[in-house]
């Protein structure tokens, strides 16, 4: 485990300035008067590890900065007084002069405890406090008010790697943390202490004071408390009781919902039998009103058949004479004729613009080829110069360097020149004070006046030796620079082959170029001969395909509404993922005989587009409307529910299949197909599929034949042979478009193929541009040649002036060899001068050596008189190297390579400036190719369109010419069989006007066709008339009555009901037919054909005509008198009469029998007399009946309050598992949590309380362990700590005496802080309550826990604190007014071991 090192305090509550407590050892005491700041340093602790100010004794954190005595009111041990805002001075910076030197002038270091004076234990207390203040020679008194507080704390690793951590607070009262010196934010400082053990939130580092007796004083519950905050299950604590809560709450509702549900099924039944009751009286009403309508529409049935066939004819005579009358306009051939002459101008015009692109383009390649070329060579001479360049740098580096050593070297050698003319004038001084040296000098004088000679042949032979010196050292520079030239030759040679050999790879890859270029120009020629042959082929193959589709009018049966929607769909699919395609395009009839059968049952949604989602449909349905390209029917796949297939189909034998399996379609889209199709069946002919529908039960299904005729689920038939004429025969032929658009994509294919192949003007210019790069590599290599031969020249020069230098070289050496052997012979004429002058003197001085004690004149004069003569020499040698390195630095500097990188600098400047134009005028060059490029491509294909323009227009001039001429004269024919057919159908609508009236005058409700957008919806609607109106319109109804014959008769006590047409204009039902029509047409029989009535899985209603019934009139007063004759009232009929006129029918209750055959008169009256017998007997029924006629919404409105209910207790019961699933999570995790606590506790309590408690009478010590209230919910409950002292019997906590619970206490304590350990362990005189035998105990507790745990202990008792590794004193300095410490290390006292508890400390 780590260490706590030490730790700094600045400014910090009592402490001001820096002190620094510390280095700590494992088992570290602190001691001091009351008063002193011991709880002051337990705050710092705490606050540098981050625990919470409200238990550091401050009201707020600012009250942590130091005040001195004079500032504030206090700051000593309470540390916490108003802040006032400092008046003058800075901040106090953490890392300031706190430390200072040791000082004796602390006189009360060591005086709190029994420390003594930190002399008594050896002398060796460092003193570690208060010693900034003395050393600076600050005055006694109070220190200026701090601006902020800063504890820093230093880590130890077992590695001795140190970790710093700090807090600051601010005069302001803001925290800021740091680790390491680095500013972090509080989390991230509580996880860097929790790295090294430290866990603030468990504070399993420290006890504070009156901590022990707290823990002893707790109760169970209590003990569960600090149980559940050490072991973190307090956090789950919340949720624990949100989730039981919500559990209970899960389960009332549960109960509620079910009691509810058993009173409203009771209801439930009773509103049940009423709405039997109102089914049976609603039947025979329903009943009776068919009756009604059924024999009103019988005559208008036949009347509307007849109509509809003229209206038919009329609408196709009419289309054809408009056809034929716009045919025969002779204007549309002039404009085509002008059409013709414009397409040829266009062609010639364009011919002429391809002429000019091409000659432009010809003209522009040579010079992109030359600039590419000048590009290469200049590139190349750029790499040359800028090798060059960078050599030149690097031997101006080498230069600078060899300088900048020369200057360091010239200032060495002149700082010991200066030095050596010191030494000498101090030998000359020495020298000139000794009585020695003056009879020396006497007896010198002497011998120079008899050996003057000699001293004048020493001096020739020393100024020869200097000579001879100078000469030789001029000979070897010489010579040096005769090699230095070698060196320079050498180099510049090797230079020049280096470009030799770079340059031959560059011919090598320029041939290779050239090889390569060649190659390329010949498969270009070979790919155009290719192209040519391949282009010719093309065109061929596109004029086939082109008569094919002309032939199959492809282009031309597609609408211009039809290819707006397809083009949306296209760019829907690119936008939009989810979207799939049309319902058609994703499925086909499995055989082709099923083709008409499926387009007729798949109605209109074949043209559904079919998506993944909602979402998207929405999606495609605005962009839709932003590109107002029409309407289109989406199909979600998603969000479609089909209904299940009923397998009873499949078993009806025959030739009846489901429509769903004979659809050949992908897995993914068979949600729609079943949609699209429902339960519909196929048969192969009309009779079994009569038989299926009308014989056996009359199952209500949907059954079509294989030519198209569909019987829907409400009887009607509808299709048949003329379906191939009709929307669903335009569907059917949507599958045999395969062939087309096969061929669509062989146009297209060859289309793409051809502007792949490119035309012939692009071949001419692809093989311009393979000669052109052929004639550049050409011109490449030539070039590259010609830098060869001068690069040889340059090499061959180099050589020549290298093999002069070496020849010159040798020729130096002997004149070096000669210099060498004059200063040899110089040096030894001098020595030999000496010798003669040496015995000369010896004659003069006589015994003077012998006198001075030394063997002859020479050792004296060696030893006193020539020290000043040998400083000379040195000086002269310093000021010889001196000369050489100013020489030498001089040679260096005028070697001329600055300037050498400078010219090469420019020069490499001047070709990157080329460099850059040449790439400038090569882009705009490519750009320009580039874009006559595309205009030759562009023209060249505009000329081919408008080639074949001209053909077209040319044909379809011609066509139109003989199409007019045969249109007039078929218009005339037309115009006759017009007239008739109008004049018929004119006398029809006039019976059936009046008949119509007659209806409304005779009370009858009438279903109608309700027009709007492209089908039809179906509604009965009724008309209310003014009194007047309606007497007037009676009157005029039964005077057109009796004039027609065959009247209808019905029942005055029914409503009057009309047909509002236009009032209701803008109403549409969501379904529509299959075909589009206003009105449909039964095959064979001229009976409506329109099948919207069934329930196929798109949203069509299944009683064939979706007709909502006429509300009932409520009671309305009509005003006496009839309303007279007025012209309001003539165009009020006028207009009925109108809206009357273009009213459409619904025939589907009509019965097939009386619309698939024309009856006699006698049948239509017979008919009708039983229309009215059986009226007045539904009548007479309805009239015994009185039915609640409530008891169905009321039902209805009980059944969706049940699923409502139903709903909302399955919701219950999910939420109530998954309240009971969260509310057992959370308990697993709280107890999983404290127990993973308790149990850790649990073991190390026992070992923990027997160490504690050992002595030599007890080594076992006592026992103590922990019991749980609640085992299975161990939170809920308490903890019981039992323990036995030692010789006792086991007891409570709150049997034991003060003293055992303090020992108790301590080691739960501890065995608490083996959940998380701590490195270290910090307590506030946790011994107050021991006696001392107890303390003794503790004392070896700590003393043998400390190579593990480091302990830092506050006490007061010398039982305790003696036995410590260390001692921290903390006293009061009056003077500075703040507290001040001083360490003592115990460990070197050596002391007798005694036991005590069970150890020896």
């Amino acid at each position: 485990m780590g260490r706590l090192a030490r730790l700094e305090l600045t400014d910090f509550k009592s402490y001001g300035g820096t002190v620094t407590v510390g280095p700590l050892a494992g088992f570290t005491a602190v001691i001091g008067s009351n008063g002193s700041g011991k709880s002051n340093l337990m705050d710092a602790i705490s606050f540098v590890l981050g625990v919470r100010t409200a238990t550091l004794r401050g009201a707020a954190l600012r009250d942590l900065i130091y005040r001195p005595p004079g500032g504030a009111a206090g700051g000593g041990g309470g540390g916490g007084h108003p802040l006032r805002p400092p008046t003058g001075g800075s901040d106090v910076d953490s890392d300031g002069s706190g430390g200072g030197s040791d000082s004796g002038a602390d006189e009360d270091a060591g005086t709190g405890g029994d420390g003594g004076d930190g002399r008594g234990r050896g002398g060796r207390a460092r003193r570690v406090a208060g010693r900034s203040a003395a050393a600076a020679g600050v005055a006694a008194g109070p220190a200026p008010a701090a601006s902020r507080a800063v504890v820093k704390l230093v880590y130890a690793n077992d590695e001795g790697a140190e970790t710093t951590f700090s807090r600051t607070v601010s005069a302001r009262g803001g925290s800021a943390y740091r680790v390491n010196g680095v500013a972090v934010g509080v989390d991230a400082y509580h996880a860097a202490l929790a790295e090294i053990g430290v866990v603030v939130r468990a504070r399993n580092f420290l006890v504070f004071q009156n901590e022990v007796e707290s823990v002893a004083s707790k109760s169970p519950k209590d003990l569960t408390a600090m149980f559940e905050e050490v072991s973190g299950s307090a956090a789950h604590r919340a949720a624990y009781l949100a989730a039981r809560d919500a559990r209970d709450a899960a389960d009332d509702a549960v109960v509620e919902l079910h009691n509810k549900r058993k009173a409203l099924a009771a209801e439930r039944r009773q509103y049940k039998e009423q709405e039997r009751e109102v089914a049976r009286y609603e039947a025979l009403r329903a009943q009776l009103a068919a009756t009604q309508t059924e024999g009103a529409l019988f005559r208008l049935y036949h009347l509307d058949a007849e109509l509809r066939r003229l209206d038919a004819e009329t609408a196709d005579l009419t289309t054809r004479l408009g056809a034929a009358t716009a045919a025969a306009d002779s204007s549309g051939v002039a404009v085509l004729r002008r059409a013709v002459e414009a397409a040829r101008r266009e062609r010639t015009a364009l011919a002429r613009r391809t002429a000019r692109t091409e000659s432009e383009l010809a003209a522009a390649a040579p010079r992109e080829a030359g600039a590419a070329v000048e590009r290469r060579l200049l590139a190349g001479r750029l790499a040359a110069d800028q090798a060059a360049l960078d050599k030149a740098t690097a031997e101006a580096a080498a230069a600078a360097a060899e300088l900048a050593t020369l200057a360091t070297t010239r200032s060495a050698l002149a700082a010991e020149r200066d030095s050596l003319d010191a030494e000498l004038a101090d030998a000359e001084a020495a020298e000139a004070s000794d009585p020695t040296l003056a009879e020396y000098r006497r007896l010198k004088a002497e011998a120079a006046a008899h050996t003057s000679a000699l001293q004048q042949q020493l001096g020739s032979a020393v100024r020869a030796a200097e000579v001879a010196t100078k000469q030789h050292e001029a000979a070897v520079a010489t010579a040096d620079r005769g090699a230095h030239r070698v060196r320079v030759a050498t180099e510049e040679r090797d230079g020049h082959a280096a470009r030799l050999d770079r340059l031959a790879a560059s011919i090598s890859r320029a041939t290779a170029a050239t090889d390569r270029a060649r190659a390329e120009r010949d498969q270009v020629r070979e790919l155009s001969s290719r192209s040519e042959a391949e282009r010719a082929s093309l065109e061929a193959e596109l004029r086939s395909v082109t008569d094919a589709l002309g032939a199959a009018r492809a282009d031309a049966g597609e609408s211009a509404r039809e290819a707006r929607l397809t083009a949306a769909l296209a760019s829907m699919r690119r936008l939009y993922p989810g979207v799939r395609g049309r319902l058609a395009e994703l499925c086909r009839p499995a055989q082709p005989r099923y083709r008409t059968a499926v387009a007729v049952c798949l109605g209109r949604l074949m043209e559904a587009v079919v998506v993944d989602t909602a979402a998207t449909a929405a999606s495609c349905i605005g962009y839709l409307k932003e590109q107002r390209v029409g309407t289109a029917t989406f199909l979600p796949l998603a969000d479609l529910r089909p209904p299940p297939v009923d397998e009873a189909l499949r078993q009806l034998g025959g030739s009846s299949k489901l429509i769903v399996d004979v659809i050949a379609r992908e897995p993914d889209v068979a949600a729609a197909v079943r949609y699209a199709a429902a339960d519909a069946l196929v048969v192969d002919t009309l009779d079994e599929a009569r038989a299926l529908r009308y014989g056996g039960g009359g199952r209500r299904i949907k059954v079509c034949s294989l030519d198209g005729t569909l019987l829907a689920k409400s009887g009607f038939m509808t299709g048949g042979g003329s379906v191939g004429a009709g929307a669903d025969g335009r569907r059917a032929d949507r599958w045999d478009r395969a062939a087309t658009e096969a061929l669509q994509a062989r146009r297209a294919a060859a289309l793409a193929r051809l502007a792949v192949v490119g035309n012939a003007a692009t071949n001419r210019a692809r093989r311009a541009e393979a000669d052109e790069r052929l004639a550049a590599a050409k011109q490449a290599a030539a070039l590259l040649q010609a830098d060869v031969a001068a690069a040889t020249r340059a090499r061959d020069e180099a050589a020549a002036a290298v093999t002069a230098a070496e020849s010159a070289l040798p020729s130096l050496q002997p004149a070096v060899a000669a210099a060498a052997t004059a200063v040899e012979a110089a040096q030894a004429a001098v020595a030999a001068v000496r010798t003669r002058l040496g015995a000369a003197e010896g004659t003069t001085f006589g015994d003077f050596a012998a006198r001075t004690g030394y063997p002859d004149v020479a050792a004296y004069e060696a030893a006193a008189v020539e020290r000043s003569g040998s400083i000379r020499e040195k000086r002269l040698g310093v000021q010889k190297r001196l000369a050489q390195a100013d020489a030498r630095a001089q040679y260096v500097g005028a070697s001329g390579v600055n300037a050498k990188v400078t010219k090469l600098t420019a020069r490499v400047a001047r070709q990157k400036a080329a460099m850059d134009r040449l790439d400038a005028d090569a882009a705009t060059a490519a750009r320009r190719r580039d874009e006559l490029t595309a205009r030759l491509a562009a023209a060249t294909d505009a000329a081919a369109e408008a080639t074949k323009a001209v053909a077209e227009a040319e044909a379809a001039a011609a066509a139109a010419a003989t199409a007019s001429r045969v249109a007039g004269e078929e218009a005339a024919v037309l115009r006759t069989q017009l007239a008739a057919v109008t004049s018929r159908a004119a006398t029809l609508r006039s019976s059936r006007a009046d008949l119509f009236a007659g209806c409304r005058v005779s009370a009858v409700s009438l279903p109608v066709m309700q027009k709007g957008g492209g089908g039809a919806s179906r509604k009965r609607i009724t008309e209310r008339l003014s009194p007047g109106k309606k007497k007037k319109r009676k009157r005029r109804a039964k005077e057109r009555a009796a004039a027609s014959t065959g009247s209808v008769r019905r029942s005055s006590r029914r409503r009057v009901a009309g047909v509002a047409g236009e009032d209701n204009g803008e109403d549409k039902d969501a379904s529509e037919d299959d075909s589009g029509g206003d009105s449909s047409s039964d095959s064979g029989s001229g009976s409506d054909g329109n099948d919207s009535g069934d329930n196929d899985g798109s949203g069509r209603s299944s009683d064939g005509g979706d007709a909502v019934e006429s509300s009932r009139r409520s009671g309305r007063a009509s005003s006496a008198g009839g309303a007279s004759a007025s012209p309001d009232a003539d165009a009020d009929e006028a207009a009925v009469a109108a809206r009357d006129a273009a009213t459409v029918f619904d025939y589907s209750a009509l019965p097939r029998d009386l619309r698939s055959a024309v009856l006699s008169e006698t049948d239509r009256a017979a008919k009708e007399a039983a229309y009215e017998s059986s009226e007045k007997a539904l009548a007479a029924k309805l009239e015994n009946l009185a039915p609640n006629m409530r008891a169905g919404a009321h039902l209805a409105s009980l059944q969706v309050r049940l699923e409502t209910l139903d709903a909302d207790a399955a919701a219950a019961v999910k939420a109530a598992r998954s309240a009971t699933a969260a509310y057992e999570a959370v308990r697993e995790a709280r107890i999983s949590a404290f127990r993973s606590c308790y149990d850790i506790v649990e073991a190390a309590i026992h070992p923990t309380y027997a160490d504690l408690t050992r002595s030599p009478r007890f080594p076992s010590g006592g026992t103590a362990y922990l019991s749980l209230e609640a085992p299975d919910e161990p939170y809920a409950g308490g903890i019981v700590f039992n323990a036995q002292p030692p010789g006792k019997r086991v007891y409570d906590m709150g049997a034991l005496s003060g003293g055992e619970r303090s020992v108790a206490a301590l080691a739960l304590l501890f065995a608490v802080h083996a959940v998380k350990p701590c490195p270290f362990f910090v307590l506030d005189e946790v011994d107050a309550a021991l006696d001392k035998l107890n303390v003794a105990k503790v004392a070896a507790y700590f003393v043998r826990r400390a190579p593990t745990v480091q302990t830092i202990v506050i006490s007061l008792k010398d039982a305790f604190y003696e036995r410590a590794d260390a001692l921290v004193g903390i006293y009061r300095d009056r003077d500075l007014g703040s507290s001040r410490l001083a360490t003592l290390d115990l460990t070197q006292f050596a002391e007798t071991p005694e036991v005590v508890g069970g150890g020896s400390t």
